[in-house]
Formats: structure tokens, sequence, C-alpha cells
């Protein structure tokens, strides 16, 4: 059993002893745990642990799931926009779930107890019972998605503004179009937003309340809460309708929580002519940041001075901030500080994902409070601005928004535990105009930010109480009026798998400025060289595509000047190179490049578009202090091979590979025992000539949404009764796990036992080698050969191009229902039920692209009335009145993991 009480024994285990809940952490948790609801405004100024959301949204799923608590969302979505904040709060979610899988002292400990509460909300069955899922979504190359299989577990989903808005309008970035659905039903049901220092994207939560409104009558009809909305801020701009936070009396109550929310820290404004009007870095006034931070140094190792009596240099952490708006700003200054002698690191949202792992990993103690005692400066943009534990000595920044500004300071003196603490803020003289934007700020925020600095520097308290009491102007609304979704736009975008003349816009609801977005492209280190020609290249980067942690983000304008710069120099490196887009290598690259008529830099570098990835060989010298740039000069080294996800081997050396190409079949399982092997299409092992490159598989990887998944098992063979009637019954258990009523719990029930029924065509247990039939029940899926060989066989199987077995289910189904007498008033379950059916797999939203003749032979006149006669368009537009837009795809989601989980089982 747990209670309320024991939220601060949980928080402890986390934190380490002594760590203890904050009054307004303690007061966040009883209101979520006896209202079920999250309030609409978190205001807590910096530094008073607004990050605890996680460990509140934890611990109340573990008192629902034991009844000492109200019925809460199960997922809770952090989303902050900013790419490194992300991953800042996955890292703490990560380490809860660690915790939380790991061992504990004791079966009573507090620990153990939330663990077993959580485990207790998966199925009994399930192979994997994981107590807290945890992911992170960015829109990259590639995005976790398993946390799809676990609806009914309490997760963190720690996400990007635009991945988490086009996610929850059927739209998702990154996510095949079969995916979406999911993502949108499991976003907006039994799920919770935060959206951290809202004031970011104002846009964003008035989305995420209208679609809460629009999916409750849906959700309520389920069995579950709606979508719930709240900002987070340490500068509310108004008090909401129901917030919690910190007030004066909780200070008063909680000495530790006034010792960091008091905390003394100072403001001064350095004016300097240097200043660049446009906001581009130039030469003179990188000289005064420098200057400014080597000050700042010097006065750092003053007030915190080497250790007596320990080794030579050894000193407690003493890391000052220097904060520029710009990437490559902050590129420049920290290249110029290293070059001064100073132990300096950049910290900047264009850094790929393994260089910062790295990092982290060298100097853990400079991404949270503890410090670091290596590192002089930690040059940042702002990547430090929300939701970072940084404890800063001293601060140099460039002028901002005043908003920017008072979160920059939130990292200086964070606990408390030094006397003073400085911000430094340079810009332009008092008495000068600002004439222009200096983005990625305009005018009139960098006037507002001057006169509140100047404001705060003439009362000497920057301590973040009288940052809440006395905040800075919001920033200026790039917005007349804000959009909210109506039921109208969501019955568009829920056509998920219908090719529209044109794809809906999202930008109107996503984001608070329309002006036109400079577009992100990612550059991908690979050994590409290595390899006999540029087709050998493609064949490879399809066979092991980029992954996400491989990608440095920059600007397609960026990349396009690296790309005339790598033509102008005639580099061989730009030949061997792969350009990724939408799922496959774009041909028209290579067509390009081996063009000589056509091979201008200029016309090349065109072809790039945002979304985009460029593979390039990692002797190319792109990079400038670990981020590229046009100019760079330095080298990187590519991501290892055992880093790669789902990959053990990758060889591409000449002599190894003809060595192995000709040993024996037992050789090479005894050599490469890890997994498939797979070597280039189209090459003769019997043809003595060594294969471009060789790749060693660690796993089968099967996306959920391929035709493969409906196909392929562990298992050699899946009989068609027993894989229904397991999904039936895993379908019903999350059903009971999440609460549904009992209608909707039923009909997913119903939908499990018909889901896979059409797989009975003769056709399809050809597909899946049932050769001969006579004495052998039906398989749902067949095993024991490698997944090229499926896809062989489907092309082989004597199946009409694009013909589909959930569609040849529902027409049993439908038939079935019909001859039992259900009517089409019968409270809709039939409608319900077919649906689920038709649509597992992400199809036929709202239309299947079949006739009745095409889509057989089996059930004629059920697909005569579905597909012939248009009434499965009319049962979609039914189930959508009744459910909602959002309410249906949650239902399907549902259904969808159990019978993901239940075939990633090889069941």
């Amino acid at each position: 059993m747990l209670s309320t009480e024991e939220f601060g024994d949980f928080f402890e285990a986390v934190h380490g002893p002594g760590h203890r809940p904050f009054s307004w952490q303690r007061d966040l948790l009883e209101h979520l745990a006896s209202s079920g609801a999250w309030p609409e405004q978190i205001a807590a100024p910096t530094g008073a642990g607004k990050s605890s959301v996680i460990e509140v949204h934890v611990f109340a799923n573990a008192l629902a799931a034991v009844g000492a608590g109200a019925r809460v969302p199960r997922r809770l979505a952090i989303v902050v926009n900013r790419r490194a904040l992300t991953d800042a709060h996955a890292e703490r979610a990560n380490h809860i779930q660690a915790l939380l899988d790991g061992p504990t002292d004791s079966a009573a400990d507090v620990m153990a107890r939330v663990r077993e509460a959580l485990a207790s909300l998966r199925p009994a069955g399930a192979e994997r019972r994981q107590p807290l899922v945890v992911t992170t979504m960015r829109g990259a190359a590639a995005t976790d998605r398993g946390w799809l299989n676990a609806p009914e577990a309490c997760a963190v989903l720690c996400m990007t503004p635009d991945m988490w808005g086009s996610s929850l309008l059927f739209r998702s970035y990154g996510a095949s179009r079969l995916a979406r659905p999911r993502l949108a039903g499991l976003l907006a049901l039994d799920a919770a937003i935060v959206l951290d220092e809202a004031h970011l994207n104002r846009q964003l939560i008035v989305t995420a309340r209208r679609v809460g409104e629009l999916c409750a009558a849906g959700a309520e009809r389920i069995g579950v809460p709606a979508l719930q909305a709240v900002e987070m801020t340490a500068t509310p701009p108004g008090a909401a309708g129901r917030a919690v936070g910190v007030t004066r009396s909780s200070i008063a109550d909680d000495p530790r929580l006034a010792s960091r929310v008091l905390a003394p820290k100072g403001i001064r404004y350095i004016e300097t002519d240097t200043w660049p009007a446009n906001g581009q870095m130039t030469a003179k006034y990188r000289d005064a940041v420098v200057k400014q931070v080597i000050d700042a140094v010097g006065q750092a190792r003053e007030l915190i001075p080497d250790s007596p009596d320990g080794e030579d240099g050894a000193h407690p952490p003493r890391t000052i901030g220097c904060v520029l708006n710009r990437v490559g700003g902050a590129v420049q200054v920290a290249k110029e500080l290293r070059e001064k002698g100073l132990a300096c690191q950049l910290w900047v949202g264009r850094m790929r994902p393994w260089d910062l792992e790295r990092l982290r990993e060298e100097e853990p103690g400079l991404f949270g409070p503890a410090g670091s005692e290596r590192v002089d400066v930690l040059v940042a943009t702002q990547t430090v601005e929300v939701g970072v534990d940084l404890d800063l000595v001293s601060m140099v920044t460039e002028l901002a928004s005043g908003s920017s500004l008072a979160q920059r300071a939130g990292r200086v003196n964070r606990l408390g535990l030094r006397d003073r603490g400085d911000v430094i803020v340079l810009g332009p003289p008092a008495d000068a105009k600002v004439k222009a934007d200096a983005l990625p700020y305009c005018k009139e925020d960098l006037l507002q930010g001057r006169a509140w600095v100047l404001r705060r520097a003439g009362t000497g308290d920057l301590s973040p109480l009288a940052v809440s009491e006395h905040p800075p102007e919001p920033d200026t609304s790039r917005r007349v009026l804000y959009q909210r979704p109506e039921p109208w736009d969501a019955a568009l975008w829920s056509k998920t798998s219908m090719d529209l003349v044109v794809e809906p816009e999202l930008d109107l609801w996503l984001r608070d400025g329309l002006e036109p977005e400079e577009g992100t492209v990612g550059i991908v280190l690979r050994g590409l060289s290595e390899l006999p020609e540029a087709t050998a290249g493609e064949a490879l980067v399809r066979v092991v595509p980029p992954q996400e942690h491989e990608v440095y983000p920059t600007t397609v304008a960026t990349a396009r000047a690296l790309i005339e710069r790598l033509a102008d120099e005639q580099s061989a490196l730009l030949e061997s190179a792969v350009l990724w887009r939408d799922g496959d290598v774009h041909a028209e690259w290579q067509a390009r490049i081996a063009d000589p008529k056509r091979a201008d830099g200029q016309a090349i570098a065109r072809l790039l578009r945002p979304g985009d990835l460029l593979v390039i060989d990692a002797a190319a010298a792109i990079l400038t202090e670990g981020v590229v740039t046009p100019d760079g000069d330095e080298v990187g080294e590519p991501v290892p091979v055992p880093s790669l996800r789902g990959v053990a081997a990758m060889i591409t050396d000449d002599e190894e590979l003809m060595r192995l190409c000709q040993l024996e079949a037992e050789e090479l399982d005894s050599e490469l025992p890890e997994g498939e092997r797979e070597w280039p299409p189209g090459w003769d092992a019997e043809s003595g000539i060594a294969p471009a490159w060789l790749v060693v598989r660690a796993e089968e990887i099967v996306d959920d949404e391929s035709d493969e998944r409906s196909a392929w098992s562990r298992s050699p063979r899946i009989l068609l009764a027993d894989h229904n009637a397991a999904v039936s019954a895993r379908a019903g258990e999350i059903g009971e796990r999440i609460g549904l009523l009992p209608s909707p719990e039923s009909a997913l029930r119903e939908a499990g036992l018909w889901h896979d029924a059409g797989k009975e065509d003769e056709r399809f247990q050809v597909f899946l080698g049932q050769e001969d039939r006579r004495d052998d029940a039906p398989l749902a899926k067949s095993g024991g050969r490698p997944l090229k060989s499926v896809r062989r066989a489907w092309a082989d199987a004597g199946l009409p191009p694009g013909w589909r077995h959930e569609l040849a289910s529902t027409a049993a189904y439908w038939g079935q229902a019909r001859a039992d007498g259900e009517g089409p008033v019968d409270d809709g379950r039939r409608d319900l039920v077919a649906r689920l059916v038709g649509t597992s797999h992400g199809r036929g939203r709202p239309t299947f692209n079949h006739d009745p003749i095409t889509a057989g032979p089996g059930d004629s006149e059920a697909l005569e009335e579905l597909v012939g006669e248009g009434e499965w368009e009319s049962l979609i537009a039914r189930t959508d009145r009744v459910w909602g837009e959002w309410g249906a795809a949650y239902l399907e989601a549902l259904l969808r993991a159990a019978d993901c989980s239940i075939s990633a089982e090889g069941r």
C-alpha cells in the first residue's frame, strides 16, 4: 500500500539522502491525487524544481494503481521548445526508470512498492511489464515508438513542440502515415501535456486545450480522461483557473526552498559599441565577449580559489556560463576561448546527440548542480534557458528578450550556496536605438529586455523570487489571433490513409509565428570512401538507415553552402555522399553528381530540402567545434557500429571481406554468430569477387506498421486461431487494466478475435508457406527465415496488388454479424468492431482503394456492401460521430498495441 505522505520518501529515494520535495511539490501531488486532474498552470520561480512533475506523475499513477488516489492520466508528455532540454527531461525520467527496474534493499522499500504498483497496470501475462515507459521524440531520423505498444503503462514522453503537436493532429513529423492515428489517439486520451515555459509557444497551449474539449465526449464514453494541458512557467503572464506553485507562504514554511528562490545574484549591463545590429558575430564583438568572459573567469577564481591542500590546480567547481544568441557566434567564441588557454565546453542544439552523450559521460557534473572541476567556461545558446539544472558561478550573456534573460539568470547561483552570483549582459549603449531585428529576437523584445535589465540593475536584486514578482514584459506576440482546432479540422486531419489534394499545413495550430521558418536538415558521418563505388554506399545506407543519434542538425542554408564548397574543391568525398529522404535514397542526387554537365555545386545544393539527411564520408572536414559549418576545418568520427541499433558489425575492408566470403557457412556461423548476415544485393558468392560490404545484424527490427509484421514471427508457425485468441485476450486485459467501460472493452475483445480472419485466404496461406493445407490449420504468421525472404514471398503469392487481409477480415465479421442478427441499430457495436478490424493496420481511414472483386473472393456480399456501395466510408463517419476522431483512434491504438505485443512475443 502507498499513501501521499510517502511521496517524500520516494523523492529522496530518487535524488539521494536529504533531498526531500518542496512544499509546493507536495501540494501538486495532493491536488493531482485527490482530483485526478492536473492544474491548468504551474507557476514557480527558476530553481524551484519544476521538472519534478515527472516524479509527481509517476507517484500519482502508483497511488491510483493501489486505490489510494484518483485515476490520473497514464501518459505525461513534457514538451519544451529546446532539443537539448528535451534530453534533460529524458535523462531525469530515465534515471527514475532505471531505479524502478533495478533491485531494492527490501520488499517494503518505497521504491519496491511503487514498482509493484506500476507493474500491476500491465497485463499479467505480458513478456515485458516495465513499471515506467520513457521515450524521447524530437522528429529526427528515427523515433522510438515502443510506448505505443504499452498504452496501459505509466509513461513519460519527452518531446519537442512540433513533434508533439503534429502527432496530436494526426500528422506526426517523422512517423509513417500508418502510425499516425496511434500517436494521435494516445496523445489525446488518457494523457496530459506539461508545456515547459509556455510563453515560448502560446499557440500550442491553445491547441492542446481545444483538443481536450473536442475529445472529451468520446473519452467519457470510453472511460478514460481526455487530454489535460498544463502551462508551466517561472514568469506567468496571469493567474489561470487552477494554479499550483510557489507563494510567499510556501517560502516561509520551507527554508530550503527559500534559500533557492532568494539566492543572491545581481545583474550588470555592459555597453559596447561593437554590438552587431543584425545579430551576426563580428571579430570586434567576439573579442568584446571574450574579454568579459576572461574577466569573469578571473573573478570566479578569486571567489573560489584553488584548494590549498589538494593536488596542483584542484579546486571546487567554478564554471561560468557564456550564452550567445546564435550558434555561429557560440562556435566562434568557444574556439577563441580555447585558443586563450581556457578549458571550454560548447553546448548547442546543433550538436550530434552521440557527442552530447559522450560529453555527459566525460563531464557528468557539468550538466547538473554538482558542477565540473575541470571546465572554466560553458558556452551555450538558448539550450540553457529552460529546465536545465545548472549551477554556474556567474554568466556573460548577449542582450536578448527579457523572458530569455530571466531564464538564463536562473542558471547562476541556482542553489543559493554562494554569497553572490553575477549576470553580465552585453548590449548596445543604453541610449542607442535598436532599429532592426537581431534574430532570433525582434527589436521590440530587445528594447524591452534592455529596459528590464537596467531596472533590475538599479535594484541590485535578481533573485528568482524578485524576478517572479517583477517579471519582464512578455515577448511580443507574433500572432494577432491564436487559432483553435474545430471539428471540421479534425475530420480532415483524421483522413490519414487518404491521398489529399493538398496536405494540411499545421503551422497555424502549432507555431506562434507564421513567417517562413528556416528549415533544418541533418548530416550523418559514415565511412563511405572505403566502398568501391557510390551505388555500394547507397545500398549500404538502405540496409543500415541513418539513426537519430548520428545526426548533426543544421540549417538548409548551411548545408547548401557546405555542398557548394565541397563541389568547388572538387572533393571526391561529395561523390560518395548519399541523400536520404522520406525513408529511402534520393536517386536524383547521385544522378546529378555523376553527370558532368549537371554537377554544378549550386544545382546540387538546391536539391536539399527540409527534413533531408545527407550521409557523407567521415573524412570530410565539415565541423567547427563539433558543429557543422560551411567553412568547417575539422573532421568527426562516425558513431561506432556497436552503437547503431540492430547492427553487430559493418565490414567494408576489402581483404577482410574476401576472407569472409571464402569461408564455409559453418565457419561463418562460428566467426559471426550474432545474427543474420546481409550481403550487397546482386552479389554472387560464386563470382570470386569480394562483396562491397557485409552487415551482421544484432537483431531483427520489424516496423510495427510494415507488412512484414503481418507475416513474420520469431516462432516457426503460429496458428491463426491461437493468434486471434491471444490478441483478443490481450486487448481485453489492456482494456481492463486501463479501466475501459464495458462496451468498448467488449468491442476490443471481439475485434481481436476477428482482426486476422482474412488470412484464411488460400493465397495468403501459400504466402506463409502453407503449400498444401489439406491437413493443416491456417497460419497467422510464419518464421524461421530472414525478412528479405518474406518480402520475396509476398511478391510470389499470387495475391492482387494492394490486397489487404484486414479488409477481408472485416468482410468476414460483417457477414457473420448480419447472420447472427446484429442489425444497423445495435448501439453501434457492430460498427465499432468492424472499424477496429478494418483499421487494425492503419489503413481504411476513411477508404480502401479496392473494389469487391479484387478485395475478395470470399464474403462477396459483405464486400459489395462495404466497398462497392460505400458502407465502409459511412461506417467511419458514424463511428467518428459516436466516439470522436481522437476517441476512435485511441481504440484503434489499443487493438494495434495488443496485436503488436502478442506478435513481438512470438505468438
